[in-house]
């Protein structure tokens, strides 16, 4: 059995795919296997990853029509043959080391996940930023719940697919949704850490995150946003922490936070074409939670008042003259 899996779904990343291959090869843990999913590139992604493939047998390129990068790794996981599996993107680097001490952190520690630090690196410049935990060393989740919140929302540590390994024992039956375009790596790790009970924070820098790549998903305007998607990863955020009885402090602070924005901002930035679905979507998930909204500002708050008591008329209202008097400014 190889010791680890790569699962890495490329599309359209032919300006950083060698780069990134190469950085994977050169590992000095030899003993591990490399799945591409070529996501129905219509670049030169598929057929360099071909390339390589068959000058290392470690190599195995799947092709597939576009279906979205958590099809891509589903279908990697469902691939995967390794004691350990770990995520890095197309267009990210990893140094020779890094295979290996993740390897070492996870067996020596006897942890349920490694997470690792990064460094944020750009991509038309020298600058480099470090990026790790203030804790280091084998934690148990209970002693990282509490903080849970403060420091994803600090960090966004416990969202990143990549910067971490897990025995594929875990997360057998785990999948990403396949129906979420933004945020869907936390999503599936919230699915994940229902089963960890021990987290080991490694302080190296071996993954290099890249800045400003083409295709980035933070190119997307709010418009594009799918935000009552991101609502519903924000309430499953919420029942795994009240699952693991942490849903209060400031977890629940900066929790009911997100989720008030959430709602605000699905309507806010929703199709006014599509608001009867939208805003019949978001009443049925406020009548179903019944939470208290926590958002400033006048127009936020107001809005969020006419959805709790069900004033669709009113809100359509409101939308379409504050769109008509941000057009005149």
């Amino acid at each position: 059995m190889k010791k680890i899996t790569i699962i890495m779904p490329v599309f359209n990343k032919e300006k950083y795919i060698r780069e990134t291959i190469e950085s994977v090869l050169n590992q000095t843990l030899n003993e591990f296997e490399f799945i591409i999913i070529d996501d129905g590139s219509t670049d030169k992604s598929g057929i360099i990853s071909d390339v390589y493939a068959r000058k290392d047998e470690r190599i195995r390129v799947i092709h597939i029509p576009n279906g979205g990068v958590s099809n891509a790794r589903n279908i990697g996981l469902d691939m995967a043959e390794g004691e350990y599996i770990t995520f890095i993107d197309a267009d990210d680097r990893v140094t020779e080391g890094y295979l290996e001490n993740l390897y070492d952190c996870i067996t020596n520690s006897k942890a349920d996940m490694v997470i690792s630090g990064y460094k944020k690196v750009w991509e038309d410049s020298d600058k480099v930023e470090i990026s790790s935990m203030n804790i280091l060393g084998l934690v148990e989740m209970d002693d990282i719940l509490p903080y849970f919140a403060k420091w994803q929302k600090e960090t966004g540590i416990f969202g990143y697919c990549w910067g971490k390994v897990f025995s594929r024992e875990l997360c057998q039956g785990i999948y990403f949704d396949t129906s979420i375009r933004l945020a869907e790596d936390f999503d599936f790790y919230l699915k994940l850490y229902r089963r960890v009970k021990t987290i080991y924070f490694d302080n190296k820098h071996n993954y290099l995150y890249l800045q400003e790549a083409q295709n980035s998903s933070v190119a997307k305007s709010d418009y594009e946003i799918d935000y009552v998607a991101q609502l519903k990863i924000n309430l499953r955020y919420k029942e795994f922490l009240e699952l693991k009885n942490f849903f209060e402090g400031n977890n629940q602070k900066i929790l009911l936070e997100k989720i008030s924005n959430y709602f605000y901002f699905s309507l806010f930035y929703c199709d006014l074409n599509n608001f009867e679905k939208v805003f019949d979507s978001l009443y049925k998930i406020y009548s179903d939670i019944k939470i208290n909204f926590v958002t400033k500002g006048f127009f936020p708050k107001t809005l969020l008042f006419l959805l709790r008591h069900n004033r669709k008329k009113e809100i359509k209202y409101l939308m379409g003259m504050r769109r008509c008097v941000r057009r005149i400014k």
